[in-house]
């Protein structure tokens, strides 16, 4: 069952729920490092709210996970259980692997981000 969750914002207080179109990326460059940031802005008074950061590493750690979720479709084709249950203990380390990293990745830019007009354009910045 989808279980939909009011979101309040801390600016406006204004309550809406969030549908995964209202969901969106954009890239930006901090301290020289290029990122992906998912976000969604509330639709009262449209302030910023970050979901999570993305960088290079992120798309590495989440291919080497899917590569190993294929490989355990394989092994269970083949019927060999030993190979899919230690298949599936990697999935697990790799997944913890890549939860610490966005963890890491968005403790080290906690900041807040924003819309800035900037010529013509709206610019999304970080601030420290």
């Amino acid at each position: 069952m989808n279980e939909e969750k009011i979101i309040v914002c801390d600016e406006c207080n204004n309550e809406f729920f969030l549908k995964s179109m209202e969901i969106k990326e954009s890239a930006i460059e901090i301290g020289g490092q290029e990122l992906l940031l998912v976000y969604f802005k509330c639709p009262q008074c449209g302030k910023l709210y970050r979901i999570t950061l993305k960088d290079d590493e992120y798309y590495t750690l989440v291919e080497d996970l899917e590569n190993t979720k294929k490989r355990i479709r394989r092994a269970k084709g083949k019927g060999n259980l030993y190979l899919q249950n230690q298949l599936v203990s990697m999935v697990y380390r790799k997944r913890e692997r890549l939860q610490n990293h966005v963890a890491r990745l968005n403790a080290k830019y906690s900041g807040t981000f924003t819309e800035v007009p900037e010529n013509g354009a709206t610019t999304i910045k970080y601030l420290p």
